[in-house]
C-alpha cells in the first residue's frame, strides 16, 4: 500500500483506499470508513481523476447524510454531479437518486420528484437494474408522499417483477415491506400483514435485525388496524428485541431526519417539515432507516477505468 503512492500511483492508491472504506463502513466502523473516503478522495484529486473523485465524494455524502448533516450532505451531493457532468461520460443516476432521497427528507417533494426521475431515467446507459429499481422505489416514495397512490403502486409493482426476474438478493422483501406501507395507505392493513409477515421471514433469514424491526413496526400498525391486540403487542416486542441486537460495532449514535411520508400537511413551497422522533414506521427500506445507522444498500466502488458501480 505505501509502495504506490511513492510510485506516482495516486489513482490506484485512492481506489485501494476507497474500497477499504467500503469493508470498513459494512463492518460499522463508520469513523474509519470515512476517513478512508476522505484519503481517497485526495488521492483521486492529486492524479487528477475526476470521475473517481466524484465516487468518492458521493460515498462520503452517504456517510454525512446517514450521520444527519443534510446541508453538508447536499452540498458534496451537488459537487459530486458538478464533476460527473464535466466528463464524457456520465453516471449520475446513483448521485441523484441519493439527491432525491435527501431532499424528501427535507420536505421539498417537487425538487425530490424531479431528481428521482432523472434518476431512473439516467440508470439504464449505465447497465444494471439495482440502481434503477432502487430509484424507482425512490419514486414510489415521492408518489405516496404526493399522494399519488395508483402511481406508487405501480412503481412497486414493477420493482417487485424486476427483482424476482432477476433474483435480487434482499431487494424482493425490501419491495414487499414497501407495498405494505402502501397497503397501509389505501387502508388495506390485512394486506400488509400478509406481505410484511413474508418480508420478516427473510430479514430473518438473512440475520438482517435493524430491517426486521422496522418491519415489526409496521407490522404492528397492521394488526392493530385490524384489531388483533395481542398479536400486536407482540409485533411491538419483537420489534424492540430486534433493535437492541449488536450491530456490527456500529459507532455512531441515533441521527434521524425523519421522513415527511404520506403528509397532507404543506406550506406554500411544498415543504413538510417533521421533528426528529426516531421512528423506525418512517421507512422500511435499510437505505433510510438512519435511526438503527444504516448507510444505503449500495456504497459505490471506485474504478480506475469506468467506476462508479459496485464490482464482484
Amino acid at each position: 500500500m505505501k509502495i504506490l503512492p511513492q510510485l506516482g500511483e495516486r489513482s490506484k492508491t485512492g481506489l485501494v483506499l476507497n474500497n477499504m472504506a467500503i469493508d470498513f463502513t459494512n463492518e460499522g466502523k463508520i469513523d474509519r470508513g470515512e476517513q478512508l473516503y476522505r484519503l481517497a478522495k485526495s488521492h483521486f484529486e492529486q492524479a487528477g481523476d475526476k470521475h473517481n473523485t466524484a465516487t468518492a465524494l458521493g460515498n462520503i455524502a452517504d456517510i454525512v447524510y446517514m450521520r444527519g448533516n443534510l446541508a453538508e450532505a447536499e452540498k458534496l451531493y451537488n459537487q459530486s454531479l458538478e464533476i460527473d457532468a464535466s466528463l464524457d461520460r456520465h453516471e449520475p443516476g446513483y448521485i441523484l437518486y441519493r439527491s432525491a432521497d435527501l431532499k424528501l427528507t427535507r420536505g421539498y417533494v417537487r425538487d425530490a420528484h424531479s431528481l428521482a426521475q432523472q434518476a431512473i431515467d439516467a440508470m439504464p446507459a449505465q447497465g444494471g437494474s439495482e440502481g434503477l429499481t432502487e430509484a424507482m422505489l425512490e419514486l414510489g416514495d415521492i408518489l405516496r408522499v404526493e399522494g399519488n397512490l395508483a402511481g406508487a403502486r405501480q412503481q412497486i409493482q414493477q420493482v417487485l417483477a424486476v427483482r424476482q426476474k432477476t433474483g435480487e438478493m434482499g431487494g424482493i422483501e425490501e419491495a414487499q415491506a414497501e407495498s405494505a406501507q402502501l397497503a397501509l395507505d389505501e387502508g388495506h392493513p390485512a394486506e400488509a400483514e400478509s406481505l410484511l409477515r413474508s418480508a420478516i421471514t427473510e430479514f430473518e433469514n438473512e440475520k438482517s435485525d435493524p430491517a426486521a424491526a422496522a418491519a415489526y413496526a409496521g407490522l404492528s400498525q397492521a394488526l392493530l388496524a385490524q384489531g388483533k391486540l395481542d398479536e400486536a403487542r407482540k409485533a411491538i416486542q419483537r420489534e424492540h428485541t430486534d433493535e437492541q441486537q449488536p450491530r456490527s460495532g456500529v459507532e455512531i449514535a441515533c441521527c434521524c431526519p425523519t421522513r415527511a411520508r404520506g403528509s397532507s400537511g404543506r406550506s406554500k413551497n411544498d415543504e413538510i417539515r417533521r421533528p426528529c422522533g426516531c421512528d423506525p414506521t418512517i421507512a422500511f427500506r435499510g437505505r433510510v432507516c438512519q435511526k438503527v445507522g444504516l448507510l444505503p444498500d449500495r456504497m459505490r466502488s471506485a474504478a480506475c477505468v469506468g467506476g462508479g458501480r459496485d464490482k464482484d
